[in-house]
């Protein structure tokens, strides 16, 4: 970025950030400080003073141009920032990827709170006056403002299906989706529409099923949460896990036990899930856990290749240096004991000798950005691919599904009305029913993109029907109910929460919204303003008027607006 001096400065991932006087002919660090920073943002405020925004480790301010910097103690659980931004009035606005947006009026010295309605994961704000003001948030479009932030609406932008992530069905043939920010949605059959099941800000990476019918859901950054209602309520299960888990894979094992796979290496739980201890694989991301019938593990490990197990996954050894430096994400075993892998990027991959060797099998493949295999209730296999084409700046789609033939090893386009979509999951129920999760990039210039979404056939495949009932609006018009309306999720959580409230048309006055322990001392008050009905949400950090983290146990949340009062118990579980 050019400063107000005329000088140029270029943050970098873990390299520093770099000052030029001459036009970018020649650069210099400015300070040895900044050399393992991953800068995401620069900016300049009215004083002159340079904000740098890192992922991972906060704010740095430099008061001299560029050439000093000195972090800013933000006290935030999360420091992964996402911009530094000015309104018409010269006061900084941040935000932290978990923590909500804040402002600072005197420099970056002391931060507040601010918009909470918006909840976290705000990626940039844009003020066109002191009360005109845009939001635009990571997977759930655009807000805005003419209120100076007191009141939000969504934007209507183009129209896009939830992104889908992951898809499972239970003993009852009811099916599950996990969707990039859109929350878990359930689909009882095929002649009924989708419901949600909450989760609406987060980022569901995975979900599975055992044989009890116990849903298990991980996100990314918000760790396992478990539902043993078929997903009615559900519960974070963290404990063990550290701070912001991002989880990729289960696989249930007998007794209750389970091995999660996450950034970070293989948790093992003995007590379906209440505690979790790291047993394998430090620092790698294990993307998928599978098993064969004489009982070895194989976990895949992204970028660092294919692992297996003897011992129930308390050690692992490499399987083949042939796996490693491929960006493996998914594995499948057939009843045979035949190992079969997706390298995104390198497609598919092959073992009939327990990954002592490994060949390619890509003959058919239209390109080489298998996404997920999956085995029909015959055993057939099927690939979901992901790819596209730049051209002319632009991005085309190609994708679809691929059938590995019954006698020979070439794959074959299937349910070809598909082709043009990003196929991310499928899912084979009873009578020729699929059901087919897709998901489209939205941050590029896009030729004849297609709806990301659900897409459902009756007939085996021949002809598609996309679900609208699992789609995301641009705008959201409900019916005001007539009482007030107070719940908060996750709960059980850890340490955000998202309380939700409805105020009626028929109350009046201050609306507050207070936090108290269990004995009734007053831990914070999160609204106190005139607020109009309708619907809100305010993010509860956990934290205490005074901005320390509170412990765990449980509180109590109580909502007035005038003569009406609600009241609440949530859990935090550090």
């Amino acid at each position: 970025m050019e400063l107000s001096s005329g000088a140029i400065l270029a943050g970098t991932i873990n390299d520093g950030i770099w000052i030029s006087t001459d036009d970018g002919l020649s650069w210099e660090l400015t300070d040895d400080s900044t050399l393992d920073l991953m800068t995401v943002r620069l900016a300049e405020g009215p004083d002159g003073t340079v904000y740098a925004s890192t992922w991972g480790h906060g704010i740095y301010l430099s008061s001299d141009g560029g050439y000093t910097w000195g972090k800013i103690d933000l006290t935030l659980s999360d420091e992964r920032i996402n911009f530094v931004v000015f309104d018409p009035e010269g006061f900084a606005y941040t935000s932290s990827e978990h923590n909500g947006v804040f402002i600072s009026k005197d420099n970056g010295e002391n931060w507040e709170r601010k918009y909470e309605y918006l909840g976290v994961k705000v990626k940039t704000l844009v003020f066109i006056d002191e009360n005109n003001v845009f939001a635009g948030k990571w997977g759930s479009g655009i807000s805005h403002s003419i209120a100076g932030g007191k009141e939000w609406d969504n934007v209507p932008v183009v129209s896009h299906g939830l992104d889908i992530h992951s898809i499972v069905k239970d003993s009852r043939g009811h099916f599950f989706m996990g969707t990039e920010f859109g929350g878990i949605w359930q689909k009882e059959d095929f002649d009924s529409d989708f419901i949600s099941l909450g989760f609406e800000s987060s980022d569901v990476e995975v979900l599975a099923v055992n044989d009890l019918d116990v849903l298990y859901a991980g996100t990314s950054g918000d760790g396992v949460y478990r539902s043993t209602d078929y997903g009615n309520t559900w519960t974070q299960i963290n404990v063990g896990l550290g701070d912001d888990p991002w989880i990729w894979a289960f696989h249930f094992m007998e007794n209750g036990e389970i091995l999660l796979g996450v950034t970070g290496g293989v948790y093992h739980s003995d007590d379906n899930g209440d505690t979790w201890a790291y047993i394998s694989l430090e620092g790698l991301t294990i993307r998928c856990i599978d098993e064969n019938t004489m009982g070895i593990l194989f976990a895949v490990a992204q970028d660092y290749g294919i692992y297996r197990s003897f011992d129930k996954g308390k050690t692992w050894e490499l399987t083949s240096t042939t796996t490693f430096g491929h960006n493996f994400i998914r594995l499948a075993i057939n009843d045979q004991d035949e190992i079969f892998a997706v390298s995104f990027g390198d497609g598919v991959f092959h073992s009939a000798d327990n990954g002592n060797t490994w060949t390619q099998l890509n003959n058919g493949l239209f390109n080489t950005y298998v996404h997920r295999l999956v085995f029909d209730s015959e055993g057939a296999l099927y690939a979901c691919i992901w790819d596209g084409t730049e051209v002319n700046d632009k991005f085309v789609y190609n994708g679809g599904i691929y059938k590995l033939s019954d006698t020979e090893d070439t794959w074959n386009p299937v349910f070809t009305s598909l082709k043009n979509k990003w196929v991310t999951d499928l899912c084979f129920g009873s009578d020729g029913n699929i059901i087919v999760g897709t998901w489209s990039w939205k941050g590029w210039p896009i030729i004849d993109a297609p709806e990301s979404g659900v897409f459902f056939s009756r007939d085996g495949g021949e002809t598609w029907t996309q679900d609208t009932s699992i789609y995301l609006p641009s705008t959201v018009e409900k019916e005001i109910p007539k009482e007030i309306e107070l719940l908060n999720y996750p709960n059980p959580f850890n340490p955000f929460t998202t309380i939700q409230y409805i105020i009626p048309v028929s109350a009046t006055g201050d609306v507050n919204l207070r936090v108290y322990d269990i004995r009734g001392a007053l831990v914070k008050t999160l609204v106190d303003q005139v607020t109009n009905p309708g619907t809100h949400s305010i993010v509860w950090d956990g934290t205490d008027k005074y901005g320390n983290k509170t412990s765990s146990g449980v509180y109590i949340y109580q909502l007035k607006v005038g003569e009406f009062t609600k009241s609440n118990k949530m859990i935090l579980m550090r």
